[in-house]
Parts: structure tokens; sequence; C-alpha cells
């Protein structure tokens, strides 16, 4: 043994492994090397011995004195930890799984789900409790052996997605019998007609090991009367029937969850009723059905209830499904929310959703049907790889493209599984981390992680070809050439960029023809315009993927109007189509940035050569070049404005539109201003001989570490000596002037250009009084005369600069004052009149106000700070924190929150504050309120990835009702708390 940590091994932690061996070799009577040759091509050797070593010592008695070769399976069975945990976890846990797989027969290659079995037994008198937990049981025996089948036997993806839909159907249907069984003594209800639909990969037939179940509830109305009673019964029945069903299927109680059940595909999503009737269905579909869900309903299929229903809803929808004609309009509608939704995935790490992965797989499978699929029945199939061989034979797809599709998508789902069974947990994303990835790649029989990569990489490339073959095909109508052709009459060329997608014709075809040939008196030259042409069929392919086509196309003609070559940006599109990449992203969600871009052209080298993150002391070195390179006396220096531009810009790009957490992007908008402030404070203070004992704090957003793009800087100075000095009015007056020298450089307001607006008026006695006062006056101010609003901003008091000559830690001393003012029950009342009277000031119209509208941001962080008052002498450490997430994760790790108060307000908090970049960025609204215009809201609702504006309605209103009951339930809490 003491030789074997020097040798070549399969185990990564070669100490832990030689433990585990020589327990088993212990009770198995086999040597050590015996034991390890079986684990030599595992796929985690480590995880496989350890989950090995915990088996043999679960059923000891069994094994105790065996050799290797009388135990049956067990060659099986460490192949099976080796690939998943979850599954190590059953057989330890479940023993009669583990009897079932030594019994004579084993596990076989063909599911069979028997009613009889021992572990299920629906009869009512079993009590529903114990019936529901008896089919969990099932349901968890059953999927265990047909993750065996295919990870063991190597059954077919085919048929492993298939028996996972039976057993999804299986379950279904027992809900629903037990859910009706449990609703009869509220109910005198004997109509039957309620009906289970699937869609998407239920729908299919084609589940994964970790899939949502999506499902539409509906019953038939034509037995029901013109009584408005019985009918408002008969909606109550199957509501409650339905929310029955939904809740037991999802409920993880014995920590067996059967399924996660999805209801969003349901007419108007989450604020839709649960259940509609047959006619309900036809009604919206027909008014107001979109083309995603013409997609979704091709795998609509009945999966439980009754098949009548189902049937007569399947026949009436079909015609509204599958189109009757060659629609180009639905064809460019689907490339381009395909196109918009790839955005959310710039790196190609999700197997699902990423360009020439699954999502392109089944959207082009979806769109033949729904093109073709009204005049020819036989193209209407299900699950993807039946949808493809009928495609093939009826001549849609050639053979040559069907192998590949059929091959890719065996392949991606594959990978889909071998992500997901290892611990029964959702995921379509490869790992980051390379010895989790050349796991992977063992789990899916590749002896090297390359190889498997370029087997990834293979299907990508082909996969994205069709789908772009497919498009190009299909949008052939579209005769393009006749925007450049001179001769072409104005109507004509107006048609044809309507086709391409665009809704603004007139100012869209001036941008197109300005990019192609410039506009008098600077025409382009021939070569220019041979360039763009060269280069045309990607420009438009990457405003096709933008939320507003019209106003992406018009911020590029900005930007490239600006540069004085766009012969040189199309070579560039030409030889770097990451550049044109990123310039899309920016010129297809922000306004804000496209200004920037067209106003200092010299910014396009930060897209040409993206540097990417660079440290805090890079940026700090960086930014102090720039300050020791000019005279900055006066004024505020272009190279500072560049240098926050710059980096701005970097963050929008990088990490808010490469959908980074917010909270992670305001961390870095606020590490940038830091820099600035303090360097430019600092260099202020040395070149003009100052001496006074001087501290600059943070306030606000920029206090709590929460800047957004659109932030002021909020500041406080304080004189703050070692020692009781007496400060005289000459003091004062030379340090209000070394501020408002400071304020020219930071803040010019006569400048077009200022790095940062900042704002003095958390300073006591508000704007009337000096920039600047004593830390002992401010004490005073503080203990004896500060107002409510005063009190709650200073919690997020942050130093950002000290003086040598000034106190060192003086914040802490401040910060200790503003929490010594423990709060009173009886100043509750006045600390929300103060917001309300805010909120009153704020509100200038109905419009939603993200910040001031009763459940918006401001309640949040109002809450959290009167919670941080009145508990911060019980939890210390709550006095350390000043942004609002982190004061809510305290609340919640110290039980002032429950896990869905916490949910909802951070969820809420996240997303409003997403949201209000956004209105910045893309629309260029400062007061928080949503846009009333319809096209602007539109825009908004895309770029949030919502797929309609009532959508997007629909959530900020769920949200905010959440968010306002939440918050009410809290300041109970905190009145009841005195």
């Amino acid at each position: 043994m003491k030789n074997r940590k020097s040798r070549i091994t399969v185990f990564a932690d070669r100490e832990a492994a030689d433990i585990n061996l020589l327990k088993i070799s212990k009770i198995l009577e086999m040597s050590v090397d015996d034991i390890e040759n079986i684990f030599s091509d595992n796929a985690d050797a480590d995880q496989a011995l350890n989950f090995l070593e915990r088996y043999i010592k679960r059923y000891v008695n069994e094994f105790d004195g065996k050799k290797l070769s009388s135990i049956p399976h067990l060659l099986d069975l460490v192949r099976l930890f080796g690939q998943s945990e979850y599954y190590a976890g059953v057989l330890l846990r479940r023993e009669g799984i583990h009897r079932r797989l030594f019994s004579e027969n084993g596990i076989g290659t063909t599911l069979s789900i028997r009613t009889e079995d021992e572990y299920f037994s629906p009869a009512p008198d079993n009590g529903l409790k114990n019936t529901l937990h008896n089919l969990r049981l099932y349901k968890e025996k059953i999927f265990f052996e047909i993750g065996y089948r295919n990870i063991i036997r190597k059954v077919s993806l085919e048929d492993t997605v298939r028996d996972l839909s039976l057993l999804a159907d299986f379950v279904i249907q027992n809900i629903l019998t037990l859910s009706k069984l449990s609703l009869k003594e509220k109910y005198n209800i004997e109509d039957d007609s309620f009906c289970i639909l699937s869609v998407g990969k239920l729908g299919g037939r084609e589940l994964n090991y970790s899939s949502d179940i999506d499902l539409l509830y509906v019953y038939n109305d034509i037995h029901t009367t013109d009584n408005p009673r019985i009918r408002q019964d008969s909606f109550s029945y199957y509501s409650d029937l339905a929310g029955k069903i939904t809740k037991t299927l999802s409920d993880n109680d014995d920590l067996l969850q059967m399924y996660r059940v999805d209801l969003r595909l349901r007419p108007d999503g989450e604020a839709g009723p649960i259940v509609r009737d047959v006619a309900g269905y036809i009604r919206y579909y027909e008014r107001s059905g979109q083309t995603w869900e013409r997609q979704m309903l091709i795998k609509a299929r009945v999966s439980a209830g009754d098949s009548g229903t189902g049937s007569a809803f399947l026949e009436r929808i079909r015609p509204w499904v599958y189109s009757q004609v060659h629609d180009i309009s639905y064809i460019k509608e689907i490339y381009h929310v395909k196109m918009l939704s790839e955005q959310k995935y710039l790196d190609i790490s999700n197997i699902k959703l990423s360009p020439g992965s699954i999502r392109d797989i089944e959207t082009i499978c979806q769109t033949l049907q729904h093109l073709y699929g009204g005049g020819d029945s036989r193209l209407r199939g299900l699950g993807t790889l039946e949808s493809i061989k009928l495609l093939t034979v009826n001549g849609k797809i050639s053979k040559i493209e069907s192998n590949s599709l059929i091959e890719a998508y065996t392949f991606y789902r594959n990978v889909e599984h071998a992500l997901q069974y290892p611990l029964n947990v959702q995921n379509h994303t490869l790992p980051l981390n390379e010895s989790k990835l050349k796991i992977l790649a063992r789990r899916l029989n590749f002896d090297e992680y390359k190889n498997f990569k370029k087997e990834l990489e293979k299907h990508r490339k082909t996969i994205r070809n069709i789908f772009e073959d497919l498009f190009r095909s299909e949008m052939k109508d579209i005769k393009t050439e006749l925007i450049f052709d001179s001769n072409c009459e104005v109507e004509d060329k107006l048609k044809v960029i309507n086709d391409l997608g665009f809704n603004e014709l007139e100012s869209s075809l001036k941008n197109i023809q300005y990019l192609y040939e410039g506009h008098p008196p600077n025409k382009f030259k021939a070569t220019t315009k041979s360039k763009f042409m060269n280069v045309w069929n990607l420009l438009y392919h990457g405003i096709s993927k933008t939320a507003d086509m019209d106003i992406s196309l018009n911020n590029l003609e900005k930007i490239i109007r600006s540069y004085n070559s766009p012969a040189i940006v199309y070579d560039l599109f030409a030889q770097q189509p990451d550049f044109l990449k990123l310039l899309m992203l920016l010129a297809g969600n922000s306004t804000k940035m496209a200004d920037l871009l067209s106003s200092h052209p010299e910014l396009f080298d930060m897209i040409i050569q993206p540097s990417g993150d660079s440290d805090i002391d890079s940026l700090r070195n960086d930014f102090n070049s720039i300050l020791i390179s000019a005279d900055n006396s006066e004024g505020i220096n272009k190279n500072e404005y560049l240098f926050v531009q710059k980096r701005i810009m970097s963050i929008y790009l990088w990490h808010f539109l490469g959908n980074k957490p917010i909270s992670h992007v305001e961390s870095l908008l606020t590490d940038t201003a830091d820099i600035v402030v303090k360097e430019i404070v600092e260099q202020l203070y040395s070149t003009n001989g100052l001496n006074l004992p001087i501290t600059l704090f943070a306030l606000g957003k920029f206090g709590g570490r929460e800047m957004g793009f659109d932030s002021d800087v909020d500041l406080l100075f304080l004189l703050t000596p070692t020692s009781s000095n007496e400060f005289n009015s000459k003091d004062i007056a030379t340090a209000s002037k070394f501020i408002q020298l400071f304020n020219r450089r930071i803040s010019d307001r006569k400048s077009s250009i200022p790095l940062y607006i900042t704002d003095y008026k958390i300073r006591p006695e508000g704007k009337n009084s000096p920039l600047i006062t004593t830390l002992d006056e401010f004490s005073e101010y503080l203990i004896n005369r500060a107002l409510q609003w005063e009190i709650t901003a200073l919690t997020k008091l942050r130093t950002i600069w000290n003086s040598p000559n000034s106190i060192p830690n003086v914040e802490d001393d401040i910060r200790d004052l503003i929490f010594n003012k423990s709060i009173k029950k009886d100043e509750l009342n006045d600390f929300n009149r103060v917001k309300e009277k805010a909120r009153k000031e704020k509100l200038t119209s109905d419009a939603f106000n993200l910040k001031w509208s009763e459940g918006g941001e401001s309640d949040i962080e109002h809450l959290c700070q009167l919670y941080q008052l009145r508990f911060s002498s019980d939890i210390i450490s709550l006095k350390d924190k000043r942004s609002t997430l982190s004061i809510l994760n305290l609340l919640y790790e110290n039980d002032h929150l429950s896990s869905s108060e916490m949910k909802i307000l951070t969820e809420s908090y996240n997303f409003y504050r997403r949201l209000e970049q956004h209105l910045f960025m893309s629309i260029n609204i400062d007061n928080y309120s949503l846009p009333e215009d319809q096209a602007k809201k539109d825009y908004l609702a895309k770029i949030m990835g919502n797929k309609s504006c009532k959508e997007f309605e629909d959530l900020i209103q769920s949200l905010n009702d959440s968010v306002k009951s939440t918050i009410n339930d809290l300041y109970s809490k905190l009145e009841q708390s005195f």
C-alpha cells in the first residue's frame, strides 16, 4: 500500500481511495488490487468507490465473505455509482429497490408499469395521504429502473424518453383520480369531462430525467347549461381540481417530489385562469394567440382524463395551429424571436438554447410542420425525432439533413441526460470546471474530453447551417436586392423593407440606403458600396436578432455615420464577426450607448479589441496615469470622461447584457466611481497644499455599493480631527473652496461631459448650509435635530477617503451614533409619513414607477432600513450592512423573514433594478416610470425577455402585488416586535 501513492491512478484523491479500498477488501476478502481494477474505466472513480464502500457497508450481511465474481450486478452497480450520485442514494435508501435489482430476474430492458405492485395501492380506503406516499415511492422505483436501463443496459434515447413520459402520464392520471376523490364531498358534480393536456417535452413523449411538465387543464362545455350559477359551479370545481392536481404533483412531501408543474404556457400566462373550457381556449387563441403558442400546440396531446374533451379541443384548434398558406410573416417572426432569445446565451455552454443546439432542431421541425402540416396531416408528429423522420419521408428535409439532425439531436439529448441524472436536477449547461467536463465526457463514453468537444463543435456548426439554410430558403420570396436598385420604385422598396420585418418603413429604408451609398454631398465610393454588399446579409442577420429592428438600424446608422471611414467598419464586420455581434448587441439594446459611441468614435477600439475585466489596482493605475498626464486643476479632462464611459460601456456589454446578477453589475459600477472620486480628491488635496483633516463619505446608492448606470454620487464631507480642534471661519472657507474645486472636476454642470453628478443633500441643515462641517457639529445635529429620512439615509454611509491627519475609524463612530438612536414604536408613523410625502412628490403620472409606486423599490429599501434600525442591537452585524440585498439576507438568516418573503422581496428587487437600468440605457427614461408610449413599452418588454407586452405587464403586476402584501405583513410584524 505504501507505494500506491506514486502509481498512475484513476482516483483523484488517492489517500481517501486507499482507505475505502481497504475497508471493502476486508468485507469481500479480496485483494485491494483486484477491487481497484474494476474502476479503471469509470466515469468518476472516486465517487463510485465512495458509494460502493457505503453500499457494501449498508448491506454487509449480504456481501460478507463473498468474492466479487459471485455478486451479481456488482460491476453494473460500480458503473452506476460513477454516473449518478442520485441513483446511488436511492439504492442506499430504498432496500426494496436493492432487492429488486438482485432478484432472479433483476431489472429487464423493457418498462412495465403494474398497478398491483407492492409499492402502489390507489384504493380510496387506503387513505389519501398513504396512497400519495405509496405513489411517490412507486414513481421513484420506476424512475430508478428507467435510469438503470438507460445507463447500464444501454436502452436507446427514444425508448428512455418514451418511458419517462409514460411514467409521467401514469402518475398524472392517478393524481387526477385521487384529486377527484378528495373533492367529492365538497362538490356534487357528475360531469367527467376534465382533461389534462401535455405540451413541451411531455407532449412530445420525450421527457428528460429532470424536466418540468407543461400542462393545460381543459373541460368540455357541451353539457353545461345556460344557467350562470351552474356554469360558475362547474368552473369552481374544475379550478379547485386543477389546483389540487398541481399542488399534489409539485409538493415535496417526504422529499419525494413527483414533478415540477409549469402552467405558464396557458392563455394569459400566470395572470390567466388555471382552467378553461374548450370554447374559452378557442376564443383566446383565435383572438389573441401568438406565434410561440402555435409552436407550443404542435406537441399538445392528452396525458390524462377525458380523451373526448382532449380530442375535441385538438380538432378545433388544429386549423389555427397549422398554416393553410406559405406565411412569410410567420417565418420572419419565428426567426426574429429565435435570434432575440439567443442574445441571452452569448457563450455556448447551454446545449439547449445556444445557437446550433437543441432549440434550433426543434424550431426547424416546428416551423416546417406549421407551414406544411395544414395541407399534409402526415407531417403532424409530436416528438422531435418522430417529426424529423416524417418530414424526411415526405420530402421536406433531405436525407443528409435528416441524418445530421437525428445524430445531433440524439447526441444533445444524451448530453442533457448526463447533465441531469447525476443529481436529478434540471441542467442544460456544460460545467466550466475542466475536471467536471472530463467526467461528463467519460459518462458519454468519450475516452478524451477533446473528442467530446470536437463532436460538440461538429454538431453545433452543422445544425446552425441547416437552420440558416431553412430560413433563407423559406424567405426566398423577399427580394432584398430591390432596395439597392436605383431604377426600382420607392413603393416596391418599401414593400421589401416591410417583408424584412421593419415597421418604420420610410426611415428604415433611408437608413439602409445611407449605409449603402451615403448621402449627398458625401456619397460613398464604389469600393465602399461593394464592401457593404459583402456584409449586408451578416448585417441584416444581426439586426434581426434585436428587440426592435427599427431602433437597432437607426442606432447603427448613427454610429457608422460618425465614423470617418465606413469602408473600414464594413471590413471589420467581414473580418471580425464578434465585433459585429457586439456592436449589434449595443445598438439593439441601448440608444444611450449608441449616442455615446457616435459622439466619441474613439470608443470603437473598446469593441474592436475588448479588454475584458480589469482588476481594481489596474483600473486605479490607468486612471492615475490620466491624472498625471494633464493639468487637471480646473474643469473636466476629456480623457477622464472617456475612462469612465469606456468602463461603463464595458460593464454594460460584458456584464449587464451578459445577464450577470444585477448586484454584480452595481458593484462594478461602484468600484469605478470609487476610483474616480477617491483619486481626484486625493490629487486635489495634495496639489493644493491642504493640511485640514477631512473625510469624504459616500451615501445613497453609492454608499450601498448599488450604483446604476445613471446614479448620482451622494457625498458628505466632514472635518474629522484626531483631537478636539477648534476650526475658525477661515478653515471652513478653505475646506469649502476645496470642495467646490473638487465638484468642478467631477460634476461641472456647465460641461457637456460631467464624470458624475454630485449630490450633497444629506449634509446638516440641507442645501443652504455650508458644504462641510465638523464631526462634533455633525454628531450634535445627528443626536438632536436630524430628520427621520436623514437617519435612514445615513445607514448607507461608507468612507471613500481620509486625509492623513483625520480620524482613521470615524465611520464606525458615526454608524454607532446612527444605530444607537434606537427606533421607537411611536416613531414608525413619522418614518412612514416622510416616505408617503416623498412618494406624493415624486409620482407625477399614473404610470407605474419602479421606485416610488407602492410596492416599488423604495418600499423594499425603506422596510429594510426600518428593520435594520430596529434589530441592529440584537443582530450586531446588521450595523455593517449597507445594500438592500445584504440586509434582506441577514434578516432571513436570523429568522425575521420566511423563505417565501425572502424570495418575493429579493426576486422583485432584482427585477426592478434590472428593469430600471434598461429604462435608462434602452429608452433614456431617468424618472423610474414605465413608458406610456406603446411602442417603447413593447420594446422594453422584448428586451426584458418577455414574449409579449401583456406578459411583461402581468409580471410587473404580479410582482408588485406580492411585494405590497409581503411588506404589509412584515410591517405588522415590526409593530408587534416592540
